[in-house]
Formats: structure tokens, sequence, C-alpha cells
């Protein structure tokens, strides 16, 4: 029995650990990078797959991941970590790629 409650809680632990910067990554996308404005006439010819936001997404996990082993701690919470972390990496992130597209090509 102890067993089965100690492969539960890591399960759940884990969907928590992958879930959460995706969260984070949605409402950094939505209310910071496009202020609540998605031009709905042209969302079918943007990018479906955003690399930025895989790249977030996996610095979260694994940002999440290390807190847990304890290699490190930020908040003390996992769950905030990723959130934090994740959400930062993809607001630096798509700042980059703005800053990038604005800088005239030589």
């Amino acid at each position: 029995m102890n067993s089965v409650h100690f492969l539960s809680f890591d399960f759940i632990f884990s969907l928590g650990i992958v879930f959460n910067p995706i969260f984070a990554i949605y409402v950094i996308d939505f209310f910071i990078v496009h202020k609540g404005q998605y031009n709905l006439e042209r969302i079918d010819q943007s990018n479906s797959i955003s690399l930025i936001a895989i790249v977030a997404w996996l610095v979260g996990i694994v940002v999440a991941y290390g807190a847990e082993q304890e290699w490190y701690t930020l908040t003390h919470i996992v769950a905030c970590d990723s959130l934090l972390i994740a959400g930062m990496t993809y607001y630096l992130l798509n700042k980059g790629q703005a800053i990038l597209r604005a800088t005239p090509a030589d």
C-alpha cells in the first residue's frame, strides 16, 4: 500500500512540474506580450508551434525538477519556481526576438 501512495504522489507531482510552466506561458503571452489583443482574423496564419514557448516550457520543467531535488531553491515552493522562471524566460525570449526583428539589416 505504501508504494502505491508513493507512486501516485510522484505522478501527481510530475503533472505539476510539467503543466505549471505552460500556465505561466499562457498568462505572459496573453496579458504581457499581446496585451489581450489577438488579431482573430489572422490567427490561423500565425505559427501554431512556438519555439520560444517550447524552450521556456523546458526551462520551467528543468527548474522545477532541480528545485524538487533540492539542488537549489528560489521560493521554497517548486510550483512557484517553475511559474516564475518559465514566465520570465518566455517574456525575455519574446523581447529578444522583437529587438532582433526591429534591428535593420545591413
